[in-house]
């Protein structure tokens, strides 16, 4: 990188050697000042998107909230009446005992309360995913609001450019309406004709008719930079160049769209290991009281209350099945979202490298153009001159005027497009 750092003070430094650097439509004391980094604010507190990140904060609660509930003792009531085909009987008679008789339709009502005492790791495992998810959809979420600062130099840079061709605009008007009365005073001596007041007068009004265009062009962008950020501006506003300390570079890129990389192989990571606990035994505590006929006495024909208590152990074997395919699956995502930061990685790297060599061009060419200019206004001078003494024509005259314009307005394009590159090149390394 070529002492960028330098250059830029020393341009903000030339074009702003008092006053500060801002782009004003008027020179009011009263003029309302921004500043880019207050549009970015703004624009990003105005973008509707926003208010998604409360609402993935308050849906990781409750989700996180739902898996804890699966400790606390789970209740269930039940019911059931049947009429059987067949019923339970002593295969022989005793002497001396009436056998009773089984009822074939029987009733049960029950109440189950089961304890988780450890389910292998599945809450846990819950609990870690939902909490992986919320940190993917919130990065997801900062990904998009952070595109917002790319839209945002577009227009704050538009306006920026615009009204330092209107200010050369400006000088161009009054070096115009200076030769117009030159040659006016020149008629009344004889030494200029009409036609050269009128070549001269033709600039002049050419002059602001493209004062008229740049201005729409600077309420065009006003409007658009108001929309997104929200914020009350219009053309008094004065909009600040940003500082030189502002514009130091930096090749380490702190993207957002690593981290939600990172995280998104950490929840892949999370998802296997809950792959493996989907497939490990259960072990709870539960209790079941009921009232029904027959209760837990089979031989006894009528309605009662009953009890049972105990420890269930639970093993689903057949989560074996697809645990294979499911880690393969898992690997083959974590393969994909390694190749999506590749290929982030890459383009981001065509991109700073395309942005770094205009940040060299516009400073290679900002070192000569303040010779250019001086230059062109020497030359302008001696054409006026040379004019007054009838050496040259109106139309070299005109031609060496606009030569000079031209001269100052590309310095300060150049100037203005070389901290938009620089601030493009942080927008794309996040620094």
């Amino acid at each position: 990188m070529k002492k960028q750092t330098l250059i830029l003070a020393a341009m903000a430094a030339a074009a702003f050697p008092a006053s500060g650097a801002l782009c004003r439509a008027d020179d009011t004391d009263t003029a309302k000042t921004v500043t880019i980094d207050e549009c970015y604010a703004r624009a990003r507190e105005n973008y509707p998107a926003i208010r998604r990140k409360g609402l993935i904060e308050l849906t990781r609660n409750y989700d996180l909230s739902n898996a804890s509930r699966a400790n606390i003792p789970q209740v269930s009531i039940s019911g059931k009446a049947t009429y059987q085909s067949d019923v339970t009987t002593l295969p022989f008679d005793v002497p001396g005992i009436d056998t009773p008789s089984l009822s074939r339709d029987q009733y049960q009502i029950t109440a189950d309360i089961s304890q988780n005492i450890w389910d292998g790791g599945i809450t846990h495992a819950q609990k870690k995913t939902v909490r992986g998810e919320a940190e993917v959809s919130a990065l997801q979420l900062e990904t998009q609001l952070y595109e917002i600062r790319s839209r945002v130099n577009q227009m704050y840079f538009g306006i920026l450019l615009q009204k330092e061709m209107l200010a050369q605009n400006a000088t161009l008007q009054k070096d115009l309406a200076e030769n117009v009365r030159r040659i006016e005073a020149m008629m009344e001596n004889g030494t200029a004709n009409r036609t050269d007041l009128d070549a001269m007068s033709v600039e002049l009004i050419s002059a602001r008719q493209r004062e008229d265009e740049i201005k729409s062009s600077i309420k065009a962008y006003i409007s658009m930079l108001g929309i997104m950020t929200g914020m009350q501006i219009d053309e008094s506003t004065a909009f600040e160049i940003p500082e030189s300390s502002a514009l130091k570079l930096s090749g380490e890129v702190r993207r957002t769209e690593l981290q939600m990389y990172s995280a998104q192989e950490r929840l892949l990571d999370t998802r296997y290991k809950a792959a493996s606990s989907a497939v490990k035994p259960r072990l709870s505590l539960f209790a079941q009281g009921g009232y029904g006929r027959p209760g837990l006495n089979m031989l006894d024909n009528d309605f009662s209350a009953f009890a049972i208590a105990g420890v269930r152990l639970k093993w689903d074997i057949s989560g074996f099945y697809t645990l294979g395919n499911n880690r393969r699956k898992i690997d083959a995502q974590r393969m994909g979202i390694q190749a999506d930061r590749d290929t982030f990685l890459q383009n981001l790297s065509v991109q700073m490298s395309s942005q770094m060599q205009e940040i060299n061009k516009y400073e290679t060419l900002l070192e000569t153009d303040n010779r250019i200019i001086s230059l062109r206004a020497a030359i302008r001078r001696a054409a006026e001159k040379r004019f007054e003494n009838g050496v040259i024509s109106v139309t070299d005259l005109i031609r060496e005027i606009n030569a000079e314009d031209m001269a100052r307005q590309s310095f300060n394009a150049h100037r203005i497009n070389l901290i938009r590159a620089v601030y493009d090149y942080k927008y794309t390394t996040n620094n």
